[in-house]
């Protein structure tokens, strides 16, 4: 009976053992299969040095891909500010200007008002008589008024109804009455009443210019030194006040009266602006 006792404890503490025997090595395995993946699945460690060059490099990337040319923003600055420039002009040409008989003296203007000083328009019934002397082109000087120059201009000058003014850049249209003249301390002013719509703005503006007479190639001129579109004075850089004049002023300088005083007008010896009165000699 003790030797089968002892056979059978015998017998179970084998079989413990290689159960504990298993369990070991079960463990075993579990350790270096995680181990394993840990060590596939764990990137390497990067040093600073590294992390901050790529960072760097990937913001440098982002600018080269979204940063704009310096070209693009002047032109788009420049842009801008022309709009600006020209929304403003727009808006002051429309304000209202004072019409007086004659110019207030420097002490008495009201600041911020721009004057207009029509030419007169009476006094002009000589002006055929005259007008025929100029189409003969009689030796000699012929003396004008203003009256007499202002009626030439209301009977001379007609508008064309057949012409259309569908609209040009920034839906521009004009419609220009006839030239106004006057004469005053040596210096002609030529004004017009113009009928204007631009950007949606539309309304009745007076355009003048004070300018003399120059000789140019053989041929006398009249240049603007000095302009008003409405309020807005016209800048004297570039000439802009004689580019203007003539751009407005193309209706009438290609108009058939015009063709008609050309002739004449080119066999003149001098033209002046005296006081208030325009000689013409030949």
């Amino acid at each position: 009976g003790f030797y089968q006792t002892d056979y059978k404890n015998n017998g179970d503490s084998n079989r413990e053992s290689e159960s504990a025997s298993k369990s070991d090595k079960k463990a075993d395995k579990s350790k270096d299969s995680k181990e394993s993946k840990e060590k596939v699945t764990t990137p390497p460690a990067k040093s600073k040095n590294q992390s901050k060059e790529s960072t760097i490099n990937f913001m440098a990337k982002q600018k080269e891909e979204y940063d704009p040319s310096l070209i693009g923003i002047i032109l788009t600055a420049v842009l801008g500010s022309l709009l600006g420039l020209l929304l403003a002009g727009i808006n002051t040409a429309f304000l209202p200007i004072k019409t007086a008989k004659e110019l207030p003296a420097l002490e008495d203007r009201e600041k911020k008002t721009v004057y207009y000083v029509p030419g007169d328009e009476k006094g002009g019934s000589t002006w055929k008589v005259k007008s025929r002397a100029y189409m003969q082109q009689s030796a000699g000087t012929l003396i004008l008024t203003e009256g007499e120059l202002n009626t030439w201009s209301r009977n001379s000058f007609k508008p064309d109804p057949s012409s259309k003014d569908e609209g040009g850049l920034l839906g521009f249209k004009m419609k220009l009455t006839a030239p106004n003249f006057r004469i005053s301390d040596g210096e002609l002013q030529l004004s017009a009443k113009m009928d204007v719509s631009v950007m949606g703005k539309s309304g009745s503006i007076i355009c003048q210019s004070t300018g003399s007479f120059y000789n140019m190639g053989g041929s006398y001129t009249y240049r603007a030194d000095t302009g008003f579109l409405g309020s807005c004075p016209i800048p004297t850089i570039a000439d802009l006040p004689n580019r203007i004049y003539n751009l407005l002023g193309r209706g009438f300088l290609e108009s058939e009266a015009s063709d008609e005083l050309s002739g004449p007008w080119n066999q003149l010896n001098d033209v002046l602006v005296e006081g208030n009165r325009l000689k013409l000699v030949r």
